[in-house]
């Protein structure tokens, strides 16, 4: 059962689906979002707002530790969002500057 839909102008886009949480424990340390293959058109990935770092998420050499090169598809602020457009949540990782409070929802869009 979806629990939102998504629409552009003119066009609907697709629905949320089964949301995951993820945590990351160890800053520096990436965490695969899903080990499960869940085909989709795109993610919907949202920092929790009570983080007290910053969240990247990438590819399977996501980095986000404070004085290197940042590698991933976006930098998450405590609270902000992104729409990574893939074809399976499973691609997708996440780290984190600080692991005190490191949380990202994560709902694939099925259209």
């Amino acid at each position: 059962m979806a629990f939102a839909a998504l629409y552009a102008p003119g066009e609907y886009v697709g629905e949320l689906v089964q949301s995951t949480v993820t945590t990351v424990v160890t800053a520096g340390t990436r965490v695969q979002i899903t080990t499960t293959s869940t085909p989709c058109t795109g993610v919907v990935v949202t920092a929790d707002e009570n983080n007290t770092g910053i969240i990247v998420v990438g590819g399977v050499d996501v980095l986000a530790a404070s004085g290197t090169t940042r590698r991933g598809f976006a930098v998450l602020q405590p609270g902000a969002a992104a729409v990574i457009p893939v074809r399976d949540m499973s691609i997708l990782y996440v780290d984190a500057t600080n692991a005190t409070t490191a949380r990202v929802l994560a709902a694939p869009i099925k259209g």
